[in-house]
């Protein structure tokens, strides 16, 4: 795995960087090195992918609000076809996002969810030491 990471994606995580993202479309598509070590050979390195967009209507059968907890790491096959769907990606992305890579690897379904928080609101919340934070703008 590090030659593959220092074949494919040190030279995007220069200069100390651990995360790059994209964003295509509605979808959000992100890479992070979680630990790195020191690079020596034998070390391992851990690499995190993230694919992410809102909920599309109410027939997106890849959007499960009622699931259980448990069944988040149930993929569905809608979900590889879609992400060949998104076209071709930059370099940097496209090992991270392989559909026979992926399908081998540990993946969750995570369901998220967010809020639309008016000014004063977020200022009372704000006081209270919480901080908000708007990525997608």
């Amino acid at each position: 795995m590090l030659n593959f990471f220092k074949e494919s994606y040190e030279r995007y995580f220069g200069d100390g960087k651990t995360v790059i993202e994209v964003k295509k479309g509605d979808i959000f598509l992100q890479v992070s090195v979680n630990d790195y070590g020191n690079g020596k050979e034998g070390e391992g390195i851990d690499i995190s992918s993230t694919y992410s967009r809102p909920a599309r209507g109410e027939i997106d059968k890849l959007h499960k609000s009622n699931r259980e907890l448990g069944q988040s790491k149930d993929i569905d096959e809608e979900f590889f076809e879609e992400l060949k769907g998104i076209g071709e990606l930059e370099s940097s992305f496209e090992g991270a996002f392989d559909v026979e890579k992926m399908r081998g690897g540990r993946m969750l379904n995570w369901l998220m969810r967010d809020s639309l928080v008016g000014l004063e609101e977020s200022c009372a919340f704000g006081r209270l030491g919480a901080c908000f934070a708007d990525t997608w703008r």
